[in-house]
């Protein structure tokens, strides 16, 4: 009887995957050999990789970008109050006591402003899926109002600010009001 050379060539396959299998299994109990030195056993790492969007069909795929561009609308209008509300205060307070320097606006005009607008922004329900960006963008937030409050001479000046990182993740998501809201104090519009 003679043979085909595919199935010959499958034979000799899976007698090769065989071997394989076999050999992965060996050298598993312990034993050292004197012909190879044994290292110590390391599982590679698995590299960093970034959490994959969910799979959407169509339909759930529609219903998220409305839902993206209804939080990112209502968002940004929020930042915009809190913008109009820092400038409402600022003219408050300059009429009242006027200042020397710009970082003696923060206590009484933008940090109460900032928090009045995450605790809004909070309320509002991110889209499915990206809660955990929305949830960055509000420690981020927080961490800048803390630093503010600490040390107000920080929003004065671009390379100390505290709420870059919360810009920088706001900005990229879509909440461009909310990217710039921190800084509208240090620099008033004119009027």
């Amino acid at each position: 009887m003679k043979m085909k050379p595919q199935v010959l060539l499958l034979l000799a396959s899976v007698a090769m995957a065989v071997s394989l299998a076999c050999l992965a299994g060996c050298g598993g109990s312990g034993e050292t050999s004197s012909a190879e030195p044994q290292s110590p056993a390391k599982k590679p790492r698995p590299a960093a990789e970034k959490p994959q969007p969910p799979k959407r069909s169509p339909a759930e795929k529609a219903r998220y970008i409305k839902e993206k561009a209804r939080f990112i609308k209502r968002g940004n209008a929020i930042c915009r109050k809190a913008d109009a509300e820092q400038h409402r205060r600022v003219t408050r307070y300059l009429k009242r006591e006027p200042v020397n320097v710009k970082w003696e606006l923060v206590a009484p005009a933008v940090a109460p402003a900032m928090e009045k607008e995450l605790r809004k922004l909070k309320a509002l329900h991110p889209p499915e899926g990206d809660e955990a960006k929305i949830q960055r963008i509000f420690k981020q937030m927080k961490k800048g109002i803390e630093d503010a409050w600490y040390d107000p001479i920080d929003l004065v000046y671009t390379w100390s600010d505290p709420f870059t990182g919360a810009r920088g993740l706001a900005k990229r998501y879509g909440l461009t009001v909310c990217a710039f809201s921190s800084q509208t104090v240090m620099k008033p519009r004119e009027e």
